[in-house]
């Protein structure tokens, strides 16, 4: 065997092997493709929909500028989300903290989006208020559910996963 074989063999057993595998690499796959392609999709699949509905309410004007500032906080949110599942991927420092802050700014989102869209809903003449509210408040309750879901889970994953600790713990220097 050659010194350098010998040399690359022991760096190997004295550096532990950092990289994410098994559900940290499934994390960062639905932060930096799924949860991005999920919102595009969606967001194309709606907006003609949410336009012709916006469209019939009396404060119009009112309802596009909602509608915009919401979709333009939702992109911004699934940003901050992509930005930090590459810093995962490449274990960067500082990494896991901006994938907390994204699931706890996901959840605040889902929370404020649906309780803005309520009011909103409140805004319909009153002859369809109470219908147009008990729809809004049905139908949007599965993406809240999902979103908050979804943050706690990988949250609570993120705080307990040994495979986390091991990937982002800072190496020890030696001689200390």
């Amino acid at each position: 065997m050659s010194d350098s074989s010998l040399q690359t063999g022991s760096d190997a057993l004295s550096l532990p092997q950092r990289r994410a595998g098994g559900w940290l690499l499934f994390f960062i796959l639905t932060l930096v493709f799924i949860g991005p392609a999920t919102r595009i999709f969606y967001f194309l699949g709606s907006y003609r929909h949410s336009l012709e509905l916006i469209l019939q309410t009396p404060h119009s004007n009112l309802h596009l500028a909602f509608y915009i500032s919401e979709q333009l906080a939702a992109f911004a949110v699934r940003g901050y989300g992509l930005f930090a599942g590459i810093r995962l991927w490449r274990i960067i420092p500082g990494a896991l903290g901006e994938a907390k802050r994204f699931l706890f700014y996901l959840a605040v989102f889902s929370v404020a989006d649906y309780a803005t869209g309520a009011m909103f809903a409140l805004l319909t003449p009153e002859v369809i208020r109470v219908s147009a509210l008990s729809q809004f408040l049905t139908g949007q309750i599965k993406p809240l559910v999902q979103n908050c879901g979804y943050a706690g889970i990988w949250y609570s994953y993120l705080l307990k996963s040994n495979r986390v600790r091991v990937t982002f713990s800072c190496p020890q220097p030696h001689g200390s």
